[in-house]
């Protein structure tokens, strides 16, 4: 919960990063309540599944080695500066498990990401069509892992703030793991071409 502290974790996690070459990026968001938004004309409020009006909660960055999840209130200027300027360096590609969610939301509160962009549940699609894409099953799939996510349904946020980064910092660094796994498969079932499409 300090921003300092923050800005200290994000230092030195880009100058990993950015050595490896690869980051894993998955926000947490919230929706907007009725009367807030201010991009609409007599709103009903949107909810967080709308990619365009979600608003961060919560941000988690990882490499294979280990993940960091930061609440978005206590970041600074120049904490979020450091997250833009690691995701706008084209050298180093991004891995997100739904990209059509996170990618949007990151581009449209100023965070574009300019390098290569992985998908983890469109290469788990091409590889294993008709199966589900949920990232607590495709890691399922491929390690032993205990179930993180029903576990913070169930908890409905009672481990507060430090329960929320928890989850975060298990999403993204499950989904930065899983790309190599994913990377074999789709070369195993010959599907590089439509996963690039």
């Amino acid at each position: 919960r300090s921003p300092k502290r923050a800005e200290a974790l994000l230092e030195a996690f880009a100058r990993e990063a950015r050595k490896v070459g690869i980051v894993g990026i998955d926000t947490e968001t919230t929706g907007v309540p009725k009367g807030k938004c201010t991009e609409c004309y007599s709103c009903e409020g949107h909810t967080a599944l709308e990619a365009r009006h979600a608003q961060f909660t919560a941000i988690g960055l990882a490499t294979e080695e280990r993940a960091i999840a930061l609440y978005w209130r206590i970041l600074t200027p120049r904490a979020k500066n450091l997250i833009r300027k690691l995701l706008a360096d084209p050298k180093v590609a991004t891995d997100i498990h739904n990209r059509a969610y996170d990618e949007v939301v990151l581009a449209r509160r100023g965070f574009p990401i300019h390098g290569r962009i992985g998908c983890t549940l469109l290469q788990h699609h091409n590889a294993f069509p008709g199966m589900s894409h949920k990232l607590q099953r495709v890691a399922t799939q491929f390690f032993a892992i205990p179930p993180w996510k029903a576990e913070h349904v169930r908890s409905e946020g009672a481990d507060g703030v430090e329960g929320l980064l928890r989850y975060c910092a298990r999403d993204v660094l499950v989904t930065t793991r899983l790309r190599p796994q994913l990377q074999i498969c789709i070369k195993r079932t010959d599907s590089e071409r439509t996963y690039e499409m």
